[in-house]
């Protein structure tokens, strides 16, 4: 029988998921977020643990692009070990490329075109015919992630702020929505919610 394959597209908001035994599509979901960035907290083994829950089992390989990640980081191997471990499978079994990389050759070829990436994030990348990566953006949530969860939320935070630091009371629409995500309104209620775990995830819950 072919074996399962799992195509895995990691993200900081979400993850996505999609399971295929040769050509047939067998199912598909989104999880937690998974980064390069995360890999190596105790987050992420949670996160890893929950999404190897909701895969079906007999995989065979799994296919990954993950954010932050590249085969000229130092820590390369120790990522895709990681990966693979949370995962529950081989190593040998888990082909691992950026989140980037494996868009741009989802849609183009080398000197193909641009892909432009936006509305989780945001980012034009081009591989040339001969391999070479040239892109503009897509540094990351603490850099230039226009577009992405965490901006949105952040944006939405920093109303909200803004209200209380003018000793004013937030109210509307948005204060509503924001307070039933974080909890509160108040300034503890909201450091709570942004800083008690790491990464953009907690954030980026606001976007929607």
């Amino acid at each position: 029988m072919t074996p399962l394959v799992v195509g895995l597209d990691l993200g900081g908001s979400s993850s996505k998921w999609q399971v295929r035994r040769g050509a047939e599509v067998l199912g598909a979901g989104a999880g937690p977020p998974v980064t390069a960035t995360l890999l190596t907290t105790e987050a992420a083994r949670v996160n890893l643990r929950a999404l190897r829950e909701a895969l079906p089992a007999g995989i065979g390989a799994v296919w990954a692009g993950l954010p932050g990640f590249g085969g000229s980081r130092p820590d390369a191997a120790a990522l895709h070990a990681q990966l693979a471990a949370g995962l529950g499978v081989e190593a040998a079994g888990l082909h691992l490329e950026s989140d980037l990389d494996l868009a741009f050759r989802a849609h183009l070829r080398p000197g193909g075109g641009v892909l432009v990436y936006a509305g989780t994030g945001s980012v034009a990348y081009h591989v040339a015919a001969g391999g070479q990566v040239l892109r503009a953006g897509g540094h990351g949530f603490h850099i230039d992630d226009e577009g992405a969860g965490y901006a949105l939320g952040r944006a939405a935070l920093r109303w909200v702020t803004g209200q209380l630091d003018r000793g004013d009371a937030p109210g509307g629409a948005l204060a509503l929505e924001v307070r039933a995500v974080t909890g509160g309104l108040d300034w503890d209620a909201l450091r709570q919610f942004t800083y008690g775990q790491p990464g953009a995830a907690a954030v980026a819950r606001l976007a929607p």
